[in-house]
């Protein structure tokens, strides 16, 4: 099992606290996130705020030869009941590392868990998931995620142009229970990097390999979650998921995120947010682009 994470280094703000604790201190307080974050960022092992250094670029770019995303989908299927038996086992108090049941529980709303993203992906050095968790911090932030279950319920989804939200409220609780069935796994992810210890399935794997796997792992379970779901009919599957592919590009999607798409997808290759080789392509991409500083 993963040791407890090692303590952060003391600083003026003094002991290193459990991320939900912070988040109240940061809501009282009502700091800016980005004032917040700059304080309490995890220790770096390759030095600097962020962890980011010449020597940490040179890494990334000798990664080894790419592996086929057909082999990565292999590996995420045999690791995930291997990270599930963790989950499993530090929900019952078996080798938990610090802090995992709090965290845990105070992912219970998607803005929580947008900001435990947002916390994390600082803690980690730039080869070691850093942009992957980046990444879901951005997805679950505004216009994404962390939209659908704040505002958007509350002015009304059904009452909005379709060309601003082109979902339904039962595609936003669709999505918003799908983020809410992933939290665990890249939670338990993260406390294994921050431990220097490998994601099951992916012995050795760092920098951009690293990332490539915890897409593909995400987007397994995502597959898993979007099958299993509890769909009327497929008609009503088919369409929920074409209306959920459409609002990646929707007025008050993403920015960011939106040019990101539209740099794969096109009216002649529209995207399908039902296809797993189309989220991996795209998630891909997402994590290379704020890799190369995009």
């Amino acid at each position: 099992m993963p040791t407890p994470l090692r303590p952060a280094k003391m600083g003026a703000v003094g002991a290193r606290r459990p991320i939900y604790e912070r988040e109240g201190d940061a809501n009282a307080g009502r700091l800016r996130t980005s004032e917040w974050l700059g304080v309490h960022r995890g220790p770096s092992v390759l030095g600097g705020p962020v962890g980011a250094t010449p020597a940490s670029v040179d890494l990334a770019r000798n990664s080894s030869a790419e592996v086929p995303v057909a082999s990565l989908k292999v590996q995420a299927a045999n690791a995930i009941p291997a990270i599930r038996a963790r989950i499993q086992a530090w929900n019952a108090g078996k080798g938990a590392p610090e802090f995992w049941s709090g965290t845990v529980k105070y992912g219970a709303e998607a803005r929580d868990r947008n900001t435990v993203y947002s916390t994390l992906w600082q803690q980690l050095e730039p080869n070691n998931g850093r942009y992957w968790f980046q990444a879901a911090a951005m997805v679950t932030g505004r216009g994404g995620i962390k939209s659908m279950e704040g505002r958007l319920p509350g002015f009304g989804i059904a009452a909005m142009p379709s060309r601003f939200v082109p979902v339904k409220a039962a595609d936003a609780d669709f999505l918003i229970k799908g983020n809410q069935f992933l939290f665990p796994y890249n939670l338990a992810n993260f406390y294994t990097l921050r431990a220097h210890q490998s994601v099951p399935g992916f012995p050795h794997f760092w920098g951009r390999e690293l990332d490539r796997a915890l897409v593909v792992v995400e987007q397994t379970l995502v597959q898993t979650f979007i099958d299993s779901y509890g769909w009327t009919t497929a008609t009503e599957k088919f369409a929920a998921l074409d209306r959920i592919s459409r609002s990646f590009t929707a007025l008050g999607a993403n920015e960011w995120v939106k040019n990101v798409l539209l740099g794969l997808f096109s009216s002649v290759r529209p995207f399908k947010f039902g296809s797993l080789d189309h989220r991996v392509e795209f998630g891909i991409k997402i994590v290379d682009e704020l890799r190369a500083g995009r």
